[in-house]
């Protein structure tokens, strides 16, 4: 029997099959912004936006790695699914794990200081003074504020760094 959070569906990512939409006619999409943010549904408009447009010029058709991040970034429940739009079954439509949005994976904590709430993290991923994090095991989010190399205050922290937070409540 399945456990967990068996009707949360993974978000449709269309991208790659906008031009074949548009061969057979498709003349519009629906977002689906139902208790999303408004920068969700800002970041799929342009996203999708510039890719109707691409499947439109001469251009090359070509998703880049940044866009899809930007939509992972804005909502995420374990990643993307191609839902039904690909001729191969699809078995990856749920995201058993979690009813809600996961974000997107930053990095690991290498030590945490509990006394003073200092928390060093190696990066996989940007982080920037005003950005949201969750700690895997938590369910509270928390705003980065601070963050800190060495003894010198910086405003963003990038990939393959390591970097200091003081972990304040939200």
């Amino acid at each position: 029997m399945d456990k967990g959070y068996i009707l949360s569906p993974k978000d449709l990512c269309g991208l790659n099959f906008i031009p074949d939409l548009i061969r057979i006619g498709v003349s519009s999409l629906k977002i689906e912004g139902r208790m999303k943010t408004p920068e969700y549904v800002a970041t799929v408009t342009r996203v999708y936006r510039k890719y109707i447009d691409l499947a439109y010029s001469n251009n090359k058709f070509v998703v880049s790695e940044q866009d899809k991040k930007d939509l992972l970034q804005v909502f995420n429940r374990g990643g993307f699914s191609t839902g039904h739009l690909d001729a191969e079954p699809n078995r990856n439509l749920i995201f058993k794990e979690k009813p809600s949005n996961v974000g997107v994976y930053i990095g690991n904590v290498a030590n945490y200081n509990k006394t003073k709430g200092h928390i060093t993290l190696n990066l996989n991923d940007n982080l920037t003074i005003g950005d949201t994090i969750v700690f895997e095991k938590e369910d509270t989010k928390y705003r980065i504020s601070e963050l800190m190399m060495g003894k010198n205050n910086i405003e963003y922290a990038v990939n393959r760094s390591t970097c200091n937070y003081w972990k304040n409540e939200r």
